[in-house]
């Protein structure tokens, strides 16, 4: 972050004890507070908990409602009424809370809960940290993953509602199974094929932080393999899209058809910068010359990310820390490696029986759209005959006021016998013409269906949505 507005802003929120801010490690972490989250669910402060006044200037609020009360003078009747009604009330129902409220809630739906973008007081990045917290406590029954799922609309209208799902999908058991070590040696005559081969690039840095590197990535290839992983080098192309670029993995685990790649890399440590002569003439010769405060440089210490999963909210990376070396964590990591594969082949297998399920709603609907199509097509041929009947009709009657007036010519002592025959011919025709054109000269019959192709028969269907485990898309890394 930029600038020092985020600074003001947490240290007011500390004031209101809704955060706690460490700033060890030269970064500012501001961590939610219960009285935060219970802020975030309810809007107003815990009705038991007194108002912040770590500063003496501010104002104290009141925590039923929000609003300014003068301070109390001590020894006043005032002051001790505040202390007398400060204390807890034992008839204060327990807070339960936010997490084993939302699994609550999407068990009382069933299992699916569906909701709009504006039904919730819990604006939607709130609403994932809090799945995060459910999935990473282990709050959701029988050991179930919760999820939050865009429902994605029909059509690109901007106009449509957003809407989202929660639901539970079952979590897999290798969780839970136990850590076998990972044995690291301490010397490595002939490294790991995968090994070998990044060992190759002239890319990666040398020295005893790398020695150590090869060993540690030569021990996960070899006990990948002896627990049935198929090991292979990641290599880095050119053609690759700009976010696989930032993602530089050196191993590829393959199981089942699931990839899990890792990384391990060296991490870096922030030191103050030393101005260069050069620098400082810059900055004597322009004033608005910026010269950097700190600078970064490689550390002896090692970090292990673990990708193949977007947005989980377990443990993705393991590194050397003062309590402990990343040896000591490979095999969380390897056991983590399990994990994401089983999650990949869930969600996998999740996808293919949603595509059969939804592939047998759109030929169902299909055989829906036919007889739609049918009943328009019998509509259509229904109202061309009556068009045609009431043409006959018309017909008809035109020509028997026709002949009746021939009739009536024939009779006069002035009759053109050439305009009389002129006009019997012109009714004779007219008499072809109603017989053909009335439908019912010959009896109708039942009017079959067409067969309309594909592309036609896709304006009588009715859109299937697609199942929200259609929305996966495995990543792919050759």
């Amino acid at each position: 972050m930029t600038g020092t507005s985020y600074k003001r802003t947490a240290a007011a929120l500390q004031d209101r004890r809704l955060v706690k801010i460490d700033r060890r490690g030269g970064g500012w972490v501001a961590t939610t507070t219960d009285r935060g989250l219970y802020y975030l669910e309810h809007g107003t402060y815990p009705a038991a908990v007194a108002s912040p006044a770590r500063n003496p200037r501010a104002r104290p609020v009141s925590p039923a409602d929000g609003s300014a009360n003068p301070r109390p003078v001590a020894g006043s009747s005032t002051a001790t009424s505040a202390i007398v009604e400060s204390p807890v009330s034992a008839a204060r129902q327990p807070r339960v809370p936010p997490t084993e409220a939302l699994v609550a809630e999407v068990v009382a739906a069933g299992g699916r809960l569906e909701f709009g973008d504006k039904d919730r007081a819990q604006p939607i990045y709130k609403l994932t940290e809090l799945v995060r917290h459910v999935n990473r406590f282990s709050k959701a029954p029988d050991g179930q993953r919760l999820q939050l799922e865009r429902i994605r609309p029909p059509g690109l209208d901007w106009r449509t509602p957003v809407r989202y799902i929660l639901f539970f999908e079952q979590g897999p058991e290798s969780r839970e199974a136990p850590l076998q070590p990972v044995p690291v040696p301490g010397q490595v005559r002939r490294y790991h094929p995968a090994v070998r081969q990044l060992r190759g690039d002239q890319k990666h840095p040398s020295g005893v932080v790398a020695a150590r590197r090869w060993r540690i990535l030569h021990a996960i290839a070899v006990e990948a393999e002896h627990r049935g992983y198929e090991v292979t080098a990641y290599a880095l192309r050119s053609d690759r899209d700009l976010r696989s670029r930032h993602e530089v993995w050196d191993l590829l685990l393959m199981l089942d058809g699931e990839t899990v790649p890792l990384g391990l890399s060296q991490e870096n440590d922030r030191v103050e910068h030393v101005p260069t002569a050069r620098e400082l003439a810059e900055k004597q010769r322009y004033s608005w010359t910026r010269i950097p405060t700190h600078d970064t440089v490689p550390s002896d210490r090692l970090r292990l990310d673990v990708g193949g999963l977007h947005g989980t909210e377990r443990q993705s990376f393991w590194a050397d820390r003062k309590r402990w070396s990343l040896e000591e964590k490979l095999p969380e990591a390897l056991r983590e490696v399990a994990v994401r594969i089983d999650e990949l082949g869930a969600k996998r297998a999740a996808r293919a029986q949603a595509e059969v399920a939804h592939q047998e709603a759109v030929e169902q609907e299909r055989v829906r759209a036919r007889e739609r199509a049918a009943e328009s097509h019998r509509k259509e041929l229904l109202d061309r005959q009556l068009e045609r009947w009431r043409d006959g009709r018309e017909l008809r009657a035109f020509a028997a006021d026709l002949e009746a007036r021939i009739e009536a010519a024939e009779g006069s002592p002035t009759a053109d016998d050439r305009a009389i025959a002129e006009a019997r011919r012109w009714l004779a025709w007219i008499e072809e013409r109603a017989a053909y054109v009335d439908p019912l000269t010959d009896l109708p019959g039942w009017p079959e269906a067409p067969d309309l192709p594909l592309y036609q028969l896709e304006k009588f269907m009715r859109r299937i949505p697609e199942p929200i485990e259609m929305h996966y898309r495995p990543r792919r890394y050759d």
